[in-house]
């Protein structure tokens, strides 16, 4: 998602209920009043900032194709079609939260941002967000904070845990696969639709259009025709040539 499709003052954000249910709940501004709607999974909304709300629950902004996607609650003219804001429970929102550049990064200097808390992954360009997207990340703290550089990129690439671990897995041809720490790295998921939620053995899991669209902002590039590619500094001790920069935060 473009963060400069996003209005002025406002801060991108996904709807995402919890673990095995469909939708989340929209409440009127300040109502004690039960939901009047519901968005479906992944909505895109604009956060809002420096308003009252009602305890535990987030202001927001519908965009006009999220508005139209809602299944409504009752009448075939509900309340909430003239509101212009709403809330939403803060658990069920995943926000994009601005971070001041790592130091040393260049003003065009491309690097991406993981905020485990939030699920999100969002790619800058100096101090400015250009895209984010939901992550899933690896569940109990499988996916470590730190500073990391891609070393490795694959077109496509077999995912499969080491042989003796207490549970198997073995996902074949898994698209746009990018790794900076060790076996942990970026790729789309093809095999669970629970984004916005910790639930990896320790890789970032992005949607496949996010995984294409980070794989390509990245570097090293993956030259026509090739399907691996590694950095030179994977073989040398110094920084010359490593790849993009990585930022896993809590």
């Amino acid at each position: 998602m473009s963060v400069d499709s996003v209005p002025p003052g406002l801060r991108l954000a996904w709807a995402v209920p919890p673990e095995g249910e469909d939708g989340v709940p929209v409440f009127l501004p300040k109502s004690e009043a039960g939901p009047v709607a519901y968005l479906p999974r992944y909505a895109v909304l604009y956060v809002t900032e420096g308003s009252d709300s009602f305890p535990g629950r987030q202001p927001v902004l519908l965009p006009e194709p999220t508005r139209a996607a809602l299944r409504a609650v009752g009448s075939s003219r509900p309340a909430w079609v003239s509101a212009s804001q709403f809330e939403v429970e803060t658990g069920q929102l995943r926000r994009l939260m601005p971070v001041a550049a790592p130091a040393g990064v260049a003003p065009d200097e491309r690097w991406i941002d993981i905020h485990l808390s939030e699920q999100v992954a969002t790619a800058y360009q100096g101090a400015r967000p250009l895209f984010a997207a939901l992550v899933s990340t690896g569940v109990h703290g499988a996916t470590p904070p730190g500073s990391f550089y891609i070393y490795r990129k694959y077109l496509t690439q077999t995912m499969a845990n080491l042989a003796g671990a207490p549970s198997q897995y073995d996902f074949r041809e898994v698209p746009h696969a990018q790794f900076f720490n060790g076996r942990i790295g970026l790729h789309a998921v093809l095999w669970h639709d629970k984004l916005g939620h910790a639930v990896s053995h320790g890789c970032v899991n992005l949607s496949p259009p996010a995984a294409a669209q980070f794989f390509a902002f990245t570097s090293p590039d993956l030259p026509a025709g090739w399907h691996t590619i590694t950095t030179p500094s994977y073989h040398s001790s110094t920084a010359t040539g490593r790849g993009t920069r990585v930022i896993v935060r809590k």
